[in-house]
């Protein structure tokens, strides 16, 4: 296998920051371990200088040996799929968001309202969102409230 290059790693970056802010449903191909693979290794939320990566790569990767490896078959995995929507959509934007759901990563319950199978997939967020974690929380204690009056 090649090795990945720093200029290599670097464009990887650069193109997961592109898609994680224009395409992000893209990432709800991966399982949520390989979402999160892609996150701890690249960064792709991250607004960084390629110097700050490039020193983030040396750390991560002394810290987690195996992270790479998991990683760019995550990143493998996730850009064939772009590559074959991109090419079978064309410039039809729909089509080529009904191919990327097509391939998602779905959970494996089965949920049925009446006649009708809902599917459900997630997109994993690098870091916990504090302030949704607590609204949802909020929320959470209101309901029981309501429940006990």
């Amino acid at each position: 296998m090649a090795r990945l290059t720093n200029d290599k790693y670097y464009k990887d970056h650069e193109l997961l920051f592109l898609l994680w802010y224009s395409i992000q449903n893209l990432f709800s191909v991966l399982t949520p371990t390989q979402q999160q693979a892609i996150h701890d290794f690249c960064l792709p939320t991250a607004n960084i200088t390629k110097n700050e990566l490039l020193d983030y790569r040396e750390y991560i990767s002394k810290l987690r040996p195996s992270l790479p490896h998991k990683a760019g078959r995550a990143l493998k995995w996730m850009y064939s799929i772009y590559l074959v929507a991109n090419e079978r959509a064309g410039k039809d934007e729909a089509k080529f968001r009904a191919i990327i759901n097509y391939f998602r990563h779905e959970n494996q319950k089965k949920i049925m309202q009446g006649k009708r199978r809902i599917r459900v997939s997630s997109i994993r967020q690098p870091q916990i969102d504090i302030e949704r974690l607590g609204r949802a929380l909020i929320e959470l204690e209101y309901q029981r409230a309501k429940l006990k009056h």
